[in-house]
């Protein structure tokens, strides 16, 4: 899977069987509304959730993805449905604040890489 870092991107956006693989590691419960989201208890002690990029592992700590959604509950900053399909049969992963507010990223424009 490609990945993109979106400072315009709140949340981690990602194929939804991937998503749904870090709601179970969790403890996060998907929110069956269509959103794509899952809930998940505010003060839940969760595991890091770590991203592997060119044999590079970057953890995520539960006090970066877990958000507080504005009536007294919590989801994660995980999101499903960025899925292959027809018009684009392979999306890539979108690392957006979740992830960015915890790595500081490197933009490499000549390189044509990030780091």
């Amino acid at each position: 899977t490609s990945a993109i870092a979106d400072t315009g991107t709140s949340l981690v956006a990602l194929p939804t069987p991937m998503t749904e693989s870090i709601w179970a590691a969790i403890g996060a419960t998907p929110n069956n509304d269509g959103s794509n989201l899952a809930s998940i208890d505010c003060n839940a002690a969760a595991p890091d959730v770590v991203f592997t990029f060119s044999n590079t592992p970057y953890a995520v700590p539960s006090s970066a993805y877990i958000l507080p959604n504005g009536n007294g509950n919590c989801i994660t900053g995980f999101v499903g449905g960025n899925d292959p399909s027809s018009n684009d049969p392979s999306p890539p992963a979108i690392f957006g604040d979740v992830f960015l507010r915890v790595w500081y990223s490197h933009y490499d424009v000549s390189g044509r890489r990030v780091g």
